[in-house]
């Protein structure tokens, strides 16, 4: 038994030695002649198998690689749309207040036109709120008394006469408009020498009274203010 583990244990000795007498050789051929043909062969065939892995590595990759970055952009394209939704929606909501400020800017142009051509003095104003009840026709305007703004006050807007202050407070005031069920307006026609009552009714229209029954009234006359009464000047337009 122990022969036969010696003479195993010397042929494998023998033949490390002769793979690495052929190693050392191999390895003195290449540097001393490195063109040698059966050296260039293995080079050769050395390259290609290593060209052939990675090509066929890249086949099998290529179509997860473009997978991967076909979901990267597909993600990034939603994020881009999300925020081009996020960016209209700011858009149209600056247009929006861009067309209130738009009509408030040419309500506030015409009323300043109007002011020039009065001869008394009148504070700008806007309406923020109407009246809470169904019993009462009224509007709350943004000026008040710190304003100079008074109970009793005559207001009126592009379109010609739209009521009167009742209830004047610091920074705000209730008006009553013309069409209110309890409103009285002093008036008179224009070239017709005709004066009546404009009072409002219940379904928020506009009738005169007191008016002579000879009168000879047709449609489309004026009528303004007549200023008896004293509250509502005289010649302020109300309507046709």
């Amino acid at each position: 038994m122990k022969q036969y583990y010696r003479r195993s244990n010397l042929k494998n000795r023998v033949t490390l030695a002769v793979f690495l007498i052929i190693a050392i050789f191999l390895m003195t051929i290449y540097y001393r002649k490195p063109d040698t043909s059966v050296l260039q062969f293995a080079k050769r065939g050395a390259v290609n198998v290593v060209a052939y892995v990675q090509l066929g590595a890249k086949n099998v990759l290529a179509p997860a690689y473009n997978g991967w970055i076909y979901v990267l952009e597909l993600k990034d394209a939603k994020n881009d749309n999300m925020l081009l939704r996020e960016e209209l929606t700011s858009l149209k909501d600056r247009l929006n207040d861009l067309r209130i400020i738009q009509e408030q800017n040419d309500r506030l142009t015409k009323l300043v036109g109007l002011r020039a051509m009065k001869d008394f003095e009148t504070v700008m104003a806007l309406p923020v709120g109407t009246s809470s009840n169904n019993y009462e026709s009224s509007i709350i305007i943004d000026k008040g008394l710190r304003d100079g703004v008074k109970n009793r006050m005559p207001v009126f807007n592009k379109d010609g006469l739209v009521g009167q202050v009742v209830n004047a407070a610091m920074f705000a005031s209730q008006v009553q408009l013309i069409t209110d069920n309890r409103s009285g307006v002093a008036a008179e026609i224009v070239g017709r020498d005709e004066k009546g009552l404009l009072q409002g009714t219940f379904d928020n229209d506009l009738e005169m009274t007191l008016v002579r029954k000879t009168a000879k009234i047709k449609p489309g006359d004026m009528v303004v203010t007549s200023g008896l009464g004293g509250v509502y000047p005289r010649k302020l337009f109300i309507g046709r």
